[in-house]
């Protein structure tokens, strides 16, 4: 029988690769750490507080804008107008179209993409006010009065025309 030449540890190859690998991920997780203290993600509002309370209220007005039984036709022009032509389908409240309107488009992610324009109620019945569209993305589109919020999510752009509710409104095109 051969006899093996027995050499202390630290000349053996699988304790440096044992090591090595528990010393890898120990690196690794301080890369990690150091990554995850100094980034901020951006999708965490520093007023997140003052939001939570908010949206009660936002609740509020979308249930006023159901209980009113509200619906748009959305019509994007191409000189960036945008035509709003709203209509209440209750009998049971009244519905007093405001004299002027907000039309918001908010991007789901990035807060500093969110755009808003405020329509004038036309003689026509009709809203209308100058809004550059974004080219692309996906966006969720409001429509506000004093009491109440109307929202249609999930627009994609570029658009033309959004039927919301399937309302029998007659859409021309300009």
């Amino acid at each position: 029988m051969a006899e093996r030449e027995v050499k202390p540890w630290y000349r053996e190859p699988w304790p440096w690769i044992i090591m090595g690998s528990i010393g890898t991920v120990v690196v690794g997780v301080f890369v990690t750490l150091g990554f995850a203290i100094s980034s901020d993600d951006g999708l965490v509002a520093k007023d997140y507080y003052a939001r939570g309370i908010n949206i009660n209220k936002t609740l509020a007005l979308e249930q006023r804008s159901e209980a009113l039984g509200l619906g748009a036709v959305l019509t994007v022009l191409p000189n960036d107008t945008v035509q709003v032509v709203l209509q209440s389908k209750s009998r049971k409240t009244k519905f007093m179209p405001p004299p002027i309107m907000r039309f918001h488009i908010m991007h789901p992610r990035f807060a500093e993409m969110d755009k808003e324009a405020t329509l004038t109620l036309e003689k026509d019945g009709t809203y209308s006010g100058r809004f550059a569209m974004p080219t692309e993305g996906k966006w969720e589109v409001y429509l506000e009065g004093e009491d109440w919020r109307l929202p249609i999510l999930g627009v994609e752009t570029p658009i033309t025309i959004i039927r919301w509710k399937s309302l029998d409104v007659p859409v021309t095109d300009g």
